[in-house]
């Protein structure tokens, strides 16, 4: 396994990273501790990052809309 990316995008742990033989893949963790980890597969470690950026920032996104309700 190679780690690409280890760090925090608004308070989410993420790690980005590959697999030898399978592809780029990321895992958030989410704030009550659990870890979101899909099994999606990306050719390269920034379109997992991206992804992983863009479902982080629609959990916010919903987090927000909920709150105004």
């Amino acid at each position: 396994m190679t780690i690409k990316y280890f760090g925090s995008i608004h308070n989410y742990l993420v790690v980005v990273y590959r697999t030898p033989t399978i592809g780029w893949r990321y895992s958030i963790m989410l704030h009550d501790g659990s870890l979101f980890q899909p099994y999606d597969l990306y050719k390269t470690w920034e379109e997992a990052y991206e992804v992983a950026k863009n479902i982080i920032y629609l959990v916010i996104s919903s987090d927000v809309h909920q709150e105004s309700i």
